[in-house]
């Protein structure tokens, strides 16, 4: 190419350290803005980087390789020819070193941010699993939970008698017939069986409770906070609303009145709201108390299941007093075996469930993260 004539092809296409694609591409480029014609050299010459990106190259390699041999033209010196850092195509195959460098760590920047976000998106798909399974597994309402099976050893277990005539529902405190009353599980029967230190079967995981407030209990509509085991009603519309109604008679007493006061105000209707049984404490006679294992689980998915119906939220809740994450750890253990040994939990790689704290479901720093368990 010299400075009598001027083909822009011949120019292009005379490039080495360029393929034909790029040869062709920008060829097309300048040829459509007009850099072949006869008077277009100088120009052409003139072109800078910046230029040749708008004009639609778009490769830093490309640009480069083109400038480079845009200047040995306008010095008056071929590709091949020697400038004082070495020669042109020397510079040039510098420039295609440098910008494979840089491609290489772009590329492998771009593969480590990939697979960083793919660890996250795993790890929060098995959280959204781990919720789905637990909500599946401890629903509320067991049928089961209301046998009679396990009814002579619950009342042996709290009155001393395996047939009294009498009971006092451990909710409310009143002394009712016998027949008034269901003794109810408190870890249900369908639940999962896990190893956990409980025995479902226990009179300790069964709570002796009027037949409203044993059907409440079983829909989660309230919980039972361990160790306190206090009365925590979850479903706050009901507060106002009648639990139960009684009457006086032989045996039947108001909350702590004694049975010896006879038949004192016999006939007298009485009723039981929700909100008296709000935050009372368990009436349970003697020295024989429900389990509090069996109290945590049911408050932990308690908690959850109200939330998820928006019954009270999350600052509404206390933390639990008890409990530490032997029943999830259990559970997903059960998980892991049942499924080859893939699954939730335990290895380093997998996502931590972590503890809780304040008003986090699930309560105290010992007990696991369920939220979400018991949704659908």
């Amino acid at each position: 190419m010299t400075t009598e004539s001027w083909d822009l092809r011949a120019f292009i296409f005379g490039c080495d350290d360029l393929d034909d694609d790029e040869k062709k591409l920008c060829y097309d480029a300048l040829n459509r803005e007009g850099f072949s014609a006869a008077n277009k050299r100088r120009a052409f010459l003139a072109l800078n980087e910046a230029d040749l990106r708008n004009l639609g190259v778009p490769r830093l390699s490309t640009r480069k390789v083109l400038l480079l041999a845009i200047t040995a033209s306008a010095a008056g010196l071929s590709v091949e020819s020697t400038t004082g850092s070495g020669t042109v195509r020397q510079e040039v195959e510098a420039v295609l070193a440098e910008a494979t460098n840089r491609l290489e760590s772009s590329v492998k920047a771009a593969v480590e941010s990939s697979v960083k976000a793919a660890e996250e998106a795993n790890r929060k798909f098995l959280r959204k699993v781990i919720k789905v399974v637990c909500g599946m597994a401890f629903t509320p309402r067991s049928i089961s939970s209301r046998s009679g099976t396990y009814r002579r050893d619950a009342f042996q277990y709290y009155t001393g008698s395996p047939n009294p005539s009498t009971v006092v529902c451990a909710v409310s405190g009143v002394c009712l017939p016998a027949s008034e009353v269901i003794a109810g599980h408190i870890y249900q029967l369908r639940w999962p069986e896990m190893e956990l230190r409980l025995d479902c079967n226990a009179p300790s995981n069964i709570l002796i409770m009027q037949k409203n407030i044993e059907k409440a209990f079983d829909n989660f509509e309230f919980t039972i906070l361990p160790v306190h085991q206090k009365v925590l009603l979850l479903r706050t519309s009901l507060l106002d609303k009648v639990a139960f109604e009684y009457t006086l008679g032989a045996g039947v007493t108001a909350a702590g009145a004694s049975t010896s006061s006879g038949h004192a105000g016999a006939g007298v209707k009485k009723v039981v709201t929700w909100r008296d049984l709000n935050n009372k404490e368990l009436t349970v006679p003697g020295i024989n108390r429900p389990s509090d294992v069996a109290l945590g689980a049911h408050a932990r998915f308690a908690f959850n299941f109200a939330i998820r119906y928006g019954w009270c939220t999350k600052s509404d809740l206390p933390a639990l007093g008890y409990g530490d994450s032997l029943i999830l750890q259990q559970f997903l253990a059960d998980l892991r075996s049942s499924s080859g040994g893939a699954g939730a939990g335990g290895d380093p790689g997998e996502p931590s469930l972590g503890g809780t704290t304040g008003s986090d479901v699930g309560g105290s720093s010992q007990v696991p993260n369920l939220e979400g368990a018991g949704e659908t």
